[in-house]
């Protein structure tokens, strides 16, 4: 069931163009990251879609009402992490988190079993009572996230959730966000510079450069795009790598790129070339230690498409 439809957006500042007839859907249950380099216009996508920014052009709906004109009707079933988390700062966890579910006209009034419970499983149980201007950026984060998990939300929208915190509370977000997109059927929008979040999370990917969609896929017909392979070779002495790299330059021209680290180096060639490097290195009698065959993975398809 499709919850939100971006048709043909344009959006201007003056004479500048920031999003340029962008068109995406989004359907119940899907995690779409959305990606592009900065200033491409995810977050002025992400405020369209919210109401915080009026566009130009074409039309944005979700559950099937226009966001322009039904902004009351599709606001309470949204909830959207931007790179200021929006915590009272001077209140407790436990304080933030009663206040916004009693604002919140669909969560069906305040329920402290429900707010113990979620601040149990971000790990935050133990500083409830704390006040959140003594929290890290990660605890913080979690606490944000767990704000507006509370409500249940149909669409989650997080803008850059793991920029600046460690490996932890990432671990602990991603998971959070897989078991409430499981168990609620909760569809999710999520921007990151971070790959490995976006392979870890969404199923499909859309990306934006200069305000244009240049790819609109599940991921793993994005991942199909890979169209070169790398190996990487590593040599016991410095004679052999040497010469590994001089037999390359010399034999191999459709070679992409040769990249020496110490006594390592990697490879990289189109996929449609049929090149053999461990029977060249056995013919050539050069020593090695070990050889790794690796794909492209999304990181390599997305810096290329938009570069």
């Amino acid at each position: 069931m499709e919850l939100l439809n971006v048709k043909n957006v344009v959006k201007k500042y003056g004479n500048k163009i920031v999003l340029d007839n962008v068109s995406f859907t989004l359907s119940k249950g899907e995690i779409m990251g959305y990606l592009g380099p900065n200033a491409s216009g995810k977050t002025t996508t992400i405020k369209s879609i919210v109401g915080l920014s009026q566009i130009s052009s074409g039309s944005i709906s979700l559950f099937g009402y226009d966001v322009g004109k039904h902004y009351d009707k599709v606001f309470p079933r949204v909830g959207v992490l931007f790179d200021s988390n929006g915590l009272y700062e001077r209140l407790t966890a436990m304080q933030n988190l009663e206040f916004f579910m009693k604002a919140c006209s669909n969560s069906h009034g305040y329920n402290k079993e429900l707010v113990l419970s979620i601040l149990k499983e971000f790990k935050l149980d133990e500083v409830k009572y704390d006040k959140v201007k003594t929290f890290s950026k990660g605890m913080k984060r979690k606490l944000a996230l767990a704000r507006l998990l509370l409500i249940q939300p149909d669409i989650l929208i997080l803008d850059e959730p793991f920029d600046g915190i460690d490996m932890e509370n990432r671990n602990t977000i991603i998971s959070l966000i897989n078991k409430y997109q499981t168990n609620y059927q909760m569809s999710v929008i999520i921007t990151s510079h971070v790959m490995a979040d976006i392979e870890e999370l969404a199923t499909k990917v859309v990306v934006l450069k200069q305000g244009k969609i240049l790819a609109d896929m599940p991921i793993d017909q994005f991942r199909d795009l890979s169209q070169d392979t790398k190996v990487k070779v590593v040599f016991a002495n410095k004679g052999d790598k040497d010469l590994f790299v001089e037999l390359c330059n010399k034999k191999q021209p459709n070679i992409l790129s040769i990249i020496q680290n110490g006594y390592t180096v990697t490879l990289s060639y189109s996929n449609k070339e049929n090149i053999n490097i461990k029977k060249m290195l056995i013919e050539n009698e050069i020593d090695f230690q070990e050889i790794y065959n690796m794909q492209e993975n999304i990181g390599d398809i997305y810096l290329r498409m938009v570069k």
